[in-house]
């Protein structure tokens, strides 16, 4: 399976006609689904002691996945990538982490976007505290400050 996550700031404009061109009944999509859902809510209530969710203030996620036999894998990962650039145009730099494939946000740089400077700080010096050798580090790795 392969997957994608990207978090929308908004629904509007050319973003349904960007996504029915890619997905609908005659556009040869060969995804299993893809969804818009919409955050907020409890969601976006900060709790009374800080924690590590960087998607409050994200209003919606769109999560798109496909299944392939290893030799046709290729071009589902490719329709993949090509659905989050077509929603480029409405996405937040942030997302929901429940959807984030494996392949997603490996950079330093990326988990710093993705979490925002202060949480990503926050949590490296966590991880300085303690995981300093870095043992919990396959899954969408935070490094110690």
């Amino acid at each position: 399976m392969s997957e994608t996550t990207v978090g929308l700031r908004e629904l509007s404009g050319g973003m349904f006609p960007a996504l029915t061109a890619f997905t609908g009944p005659d556009s040869g999509c060969p995804l299993a689904a893809v969804e818009i859902r919409v955050l907020g809510g409890a969601l976006d209530r900060e709790p009374p002691v800080p924690n590590s969710v960087p998607s409050r203030g994200v209003p919606f996620v769109t999560f798109a996945f496909g299944v392939a036999p290893l030799p046709e894998a290729g071009p589902v990962r490719g329709r993949l990538a090509a659905y989050a650039e077509a929603m480029a145009p409405w996405a937040d730099e942030r997302t929901i982490m429940n959807f984030l494939s494996p392949d997603a946000a490996r950079a330093r740089t990326d988990m710093r976007a993705l979490f925002g400077a202060e949480r990503h700080d926050r949590l490296a010096a966590v991880k300085r505290r303690y995981d300093p050798e870095n043992m919990f580090r396959l899954n969408h790795n935070v490094r110690p400050a």
